[in-house]
């Protein structure tokens, strides 16, 4: 059981005189619903770190640990000045990092390291939809979650490819769709003069689905993270749920990044063939 001591000691190193690492109050509302659940800041109606506060006091360990670990990633992940922002709390920093150390092997995975350099041989690639998968039984919500990042992480590494311009906060359909431009497959590319066009354009047109449902599957089952069983709005996220995010996000990384290779062959050769399933 966390101490009081403990819980007021991780509201002092998050709580900076009311702002929250470098949150603006949409930002973490977002945060904190795909962390845990519900917005903290709505619900207990302060600033951002007197809401943080008020959360830490009075939210379930389970719950409180799992929030916390999400900041230390941001922190550790996404933070530009994170030196800075630890300052002299160094020591309470680490603290924090060794409360959370039990729930790590479900953090958040340092996407930065995919090598598309090989694209469908990349080891690190293939080792996270491993974890992820083996990660469902434990933590189904927050591996639809990352299974979510994993597979927004992938559009942008290929237009990064290709050196297509994107917007760091486009939609997943978005960036999808500029990836099957870049890839030449965009349904209206295909020859529809053959059956085989015809099938390429339905599938195809098919795969923007899949990011789609990946965004509603996470924004359904992702309200429950965290929460006990007895709190409102509590919502139970079935595994074979994260099975299925996971096992379709795979099924169309492996083809966006094998279709890669194949451009890039055509490309090399002066023949850029544009039907996929050549």
């Amino acid at each position: 059981m966390l101490a009081r001591i403990t819980r007021t000691m991780l509201g002092s190193f998050f709580n900076r005189g009311g702002y929250v690492l470098d949150f603006s109050n949409s930002s973490m509302a977002n945060f904190t619903i795909e962390s845990v659940g519900f917005d903290v800041q709505a619900k207990y109606g302060g600033s951002k770190g007197a809401s943080l506060d008020e959360f830490f006091l009075h939210e379930d360990e389970n719950t409180v640990l799992h929030l916390t670990r999400d900041l230390v990633d941001y922190i550790e992940l996404v933070m530009p000045n994170k030196d800075e922002y630890i300052g002299s709390q160094s020591k309470q920093y680490e603290m924090i990092k060794t409360m959370i150390a039990p729930l790590k092997k479900d953090s958040v995975f340092d996407l930065s390291k995919i090598d598309f350099s090989s694209l469908s041989n990349d080891f690190y690639l293939t080792s996270l939809i491993g974890e992820l998968m083996s990660n469902a039984d434990s933590n189904p919500a927050s591996v639809i979650g990352q299974t979510k990042d994993l597979l927004e992480t992938v559009y942008k590494r290929i237009l990064e490819h290709y050196g297509i311009h994107y917007q760091e906060k486009a939609n997943m359909t978005k960036l999808l769709s500029q990836v099957n431009d870049v890839l030449g497959l965009t349904p209206n590319k295909q020859d529809r003069l053959n059956s085989l066009g015809l099938i390429s354009a339905k599938i195809l047109g098919n795969l923007n689905q899949v990011a789609n449902g990946m965004n509603e599957l996470r924004n359904q089952f992702g309200r429950g993270h965290g929460r006990g069983h007895s709190q409102e709005g509590a919502v139970v996220v079935p595994r074979r749920y994260a099975n299925l995010a996971v096992g379709s996000a795979s099924v169309l990384i492996n083809f966006l990044t094998e279709t890669v290779q194949r451009v890039d062959q055509c490309k090399a050769s002066e023949q850029i063939d544009q039907d996929f399933g050549n």
